[in-house]
């Protein structure tokens, strides 16, 4: 006898420990990276009003309920159904084929299984794919080691820093809506290979075992070229309204920060797209590392004696300067005073590989407008992105959830060496 997992479970370690949108969506993004993909789009349709939605998807629920006759029903169904089509954004790629859906509809289930359909999010990428056995397998499989074991069967040549590695990062799309479809191909494959899951199965709401939700990939169609290979993400039933304004501020908050904002080109590019129309994700504009008010960099490096140092400069606008350094003695002392949650150690301490930081300090009260950038509002905004906390970067990416507090304009750059890398 073992333990027996209620299918809720899942939820705890998807929908439940995903903190926002942005995060859900970065997971998926660090799967394509993981897939070896040169870039990522993401794609927003919303062809459906969410009021319209929404209210739709609740008289349908009290139409159960209440158990109407089936001429109620038909009443029912024809009243929203025509709501629903006068509700269309017909600027969303998909408008015409919902128009066409709802039109065809004779159900109260067909209304909404056409409803939930209506909008959705996919994550598409031309990474390595994944056959019929790996989609069975690695993909159902929550904790799975399988990038792990495919990095360590890599030479050095080929191998590239991966991003996930837990074997949870699927899960985030319980977050984004109820309904998933993976498909996928490697260039092996003559067809796709196509995974259906519908996250309402583990809510709260059931008491049914992990085990007792049977789920298996299947092939789907042809593919249209046989060097095809990808994954495509796609999200239905979605939990709340994606609207542009709200996916604007996902790109503002959350996707701007994802590449090093210190390095020359982006290490992976991202497109997103809401109702077919690209929103722009802002890079770090030069402007803005030229008009800090306190600045720090450091480097911490081995000396040739085998000692530890960390050491830099401190800048302020004003002009002065002040140069550090620390000792390995002394690094731990600081740490000691610090009281820092964990017990730093000389063996800890001579675990980590070189790293780089630089901190910028931007004290709002001193802000003004700039030539060439604009009043006080545009430089705040142009500013805002990119304050709000410590932003740690390794390996040219974003490392979460670091930076999502209240403090103050700094920014945190850290550059290991892949030597050193021992996540």
């Amino acid at each position: 006898m073992s333990f027996r997992i209620a299918a809720r479970t899942i939820l705890h370690l998807g929908a439940e420990l995903i903190s926002s949108d942005g995060i859900a969506l970065y997971e998926l993004i660090k799967n394509a990276y993981d897939a070896r993909s040169p870039s990522v789009q993401i794609n927003i349709v919303m062809a459906l009003s969410r009021a319209a939605q929404r209210d739709t998807l609740d008289r349908i629920a009290d139409t159960r309920e209440n158990q109407l006759s089936p001429s109620a029903q038909r009443d029912l169904m024809l009243h929203l159904r025509q709501r629903c089509l006068e509700s269309i954004d017909y600027s969303a790629p998909c408008a015409r084929d919902v128009h066409k859906k709802l039109e065809s509809i004779r159900t109260i289930d067909d209304l909404e299984s056409a409803v939930l359909d209506a909008n959705s999010i996919s994550v598409i990428d031309q990474g390595e794919g994944m056959s019929l056995a790996i989609l069975n397998d690695a993909f159902l499989t929550i904790g799975t080691r399988s990038k792990r074991r495919g990095k360590d069967a890599m030479n050095s040549d080929e191998r590239q820093h991966t991003l996930g590695e837990k074997g949870i990062g699927r899960l985030s799309a319980m977050r984004l809506g109820d309904r998933l479809r993976v498909r996928t191909a490697q260039k092996a494959d003559h067809r796709w290979n196509n995974l259906d899951i519908d996250w309402s199965a583990f809510s709260h709401a059931s008491d049914a075992l992990l085990e007792d939700i049977h789920l298996a990939a299947r092939v789907g169609g042809q593919k249209a070229s046989p060097e095809t290979s990808g994954t495509e993400i796609l999200v239905r039933a979605l939990k709340r309204d994606w609207s542009r304004k709200h996916v604007e501020g996902i790109v503002q908050q959350d996707l701007a920060q994802i590449n090093d904002p210190f390095e020359s080109s982006l290490r992976f590019p991202i497109t997103v797209r809401h109702n077919g129309e690209i929103i722009p994700i802002p890079r770090l504009e030069p402007w803005i590392l030229k008009h800090y008010h306190g600045r720090c960099a450091g480097k911490f490096r081995r000396l040739p004696s085998r000692g530890l140092v960390f050491s830099g400069t401190m800048d302020e606008s004003s002009g002065k300067t002040e140069n550090f350094s620390y000792s390995e003695v002394e690094l731990l002392s600081v740490a000691r005073e610090s009281h820092l949650a964990v017990d730093l150690s000389p063996e800890i301490l001579h675990s980590l590989g070189p790293f780089s930081v630089e901190f910028y300090w931007f004290n709002r009260r001193k802000l003004t407008a700039l030539d060439g950038v604009g009043d006080l509002t545009t430089v705040r905004d142009r500013l805002r992105p990119w304050t709000g906390g410590l932003l740690v970067f390794r390996d040219g990416f974003r490392v979460f959830p670091y930076g999502g507090g209240t403090m103050i304009g700094l920014i945190w750059t850290g550059r290991p060496s892949r030597a050193a890398d021992t996540s």
